[in-house]
């Protein structure tokens, strides 16, 4: 991330949460538990929708049955440039096991991650392999949204690509233009009038339209 120190270096914290004492955390430890420091990141806009889902991670995380929350800090949520805006939470949690663990991190993807206690862990062949079993399995599920994810995309340009040379085409239905009169016909904004030219060149090789001087006319095939 492009802003990460400045996400990540808010002074001021506008949550502040302690939920456990050392007493219960002893307690956890004592059951199996891992304690582990977290950082949580958020960029994006507008500006509520960031504040609002650092918030929803967090919750996501307390409504886990594997997953208890020692303390919380949410930075206050700063413009990092470029229309963004960013913020992140700082925790420290328990968490079950290994398994839970990785569960949280391909769910909640934190920018950083530390384990605290235990200082040394020792695990059986069968709990590394299923370790490894259950890490693969989420690479997988990862990897078939992200699939799932570009076809739906490719599917989406294609329509838009495809509507765009329609729009085009009915703005010469009945009159030479200009690309900046075919921009404005389309509903672009003058200072991005650039960025129809792809588009109007592509017609051209596919011989939908032609270009006569500074105008473009629809080619009407018989």
């Amino acid at each position: 991330m492009n802003n990460k120190d400045t996400a990540t270096k808010s002074e001021e914290k506008v949550v502040e949460k302690k939920i456990m004492d050392k007493k219960e955390i002893k307690q956890f430890l004592d059951q199996g538990y891992l304690q582990v420091n977290v950082i949580f990141e958020i960029v994006g806009n507008p500006k509520d929708y960031v504040s609002e889902a650092i918030v929803l991670v967090m919750k996501k995380i307390e409504e886990g049955k594997t997953i208890k929350i020692i303390s919380q800090e949410i930075a206050e949520t700063i413009d990092v440039g470029e229309g963004l805006f960013g913020t992140n939470c700082e925790a420290q949690l328990l968490v079950k096991d290994l398994f839970s663990l990785s569960i949280l991190v391909f769910t909640f993807i934190p920018s950083s991650l530390e384990i605290i206690e235990p200082k040394k862990i020792t695990l059986k062949d069968k709990e590394l392999s299923d370790l490894f079993s259950d890490i693969i399995t989420q690479l997988h599920n990862a990897n078939t949204k992200m699939i799932q994810i570009n076809s739906t995309n490719t599917t989406m340009l294609k329509s838009i690509n495809a509507l765009m040379r329609n729009t085009v085409l009915a703005a010469l239905e009945h009159k030479d233009k200009t690309q900046a009169e075919i921009a404005n016909a389309i509903g672009i904004k003058s200072e991005d009038i650039k960025e129809i030219e792809p588009l109007l060149d592509a017609m051209i090789t596919e011989n939908t339209i032609n270009k006569n001087g500074d105008k473009y006319y629809r080619i009407v095939k018989k």
